[in-house]
């Protein structure tokens, strides 16, 4: 199947449309969820990246108190759920050293990432993203 083929019957599987309510938001992070597999394919990449923008852009509006740099914010997060960054790594498919880099500034976080540690710490998707807002 072409990636423009395969980038048509996402669209029409997912539809996606601007999120204005809590249940839309909460039916596009479901998507986004479903559309995250290892090695995505450049199709489902583009679907995730459209997907989370539209959940960041969301947040952006609806979560209003600014927070710290996203890796301050996923430090706090792990000191007070008294975990290990090995632990937090394990449990959710993130690479130890992509995590370390993360922790220490050298390397930003991801969108696939930031839905990660926000499904992981129950907290909105934003709360990692640079510029994120948090309720």
């Amino acid at each position: 199947m072409s990636m423009v083929t395969e980038y048509r019957a996402l669209m029409n599987e997912y539809l996606p449309r601007p999120i204005i309510t809590e249940a839309d938001y909460q039916r596009a992070i479901k998507q986004v969820e479903k559309l995250m597999v290892p090695l995505p394919s450049r199709a489902r990449s583009m679907m995730i990246e459209m997907l989370a923008t539209l959940v960041e852009q969301y947040e952006s509006k609806h979560y209003a108190a600014t927070i710290g740099a996203p890796h301050e914010m996923l430090a706090h997060c792990i000191e007070v759920r008294e975990v290990t960054a090995s632990q937090v790594a394990k449990d959710t498919g993130i690479p130890q050293a992509t995590l370390s880099n993360v922790l220490s500034g050298r390397r930003g976080i991801s969108k696939a990432n930031a839905l990660k540690f926000g499904r992981y710490f129950n907290l909105p998707f934003a709360t990692f993203i640079e510029g994120g807002e948090l309720r």
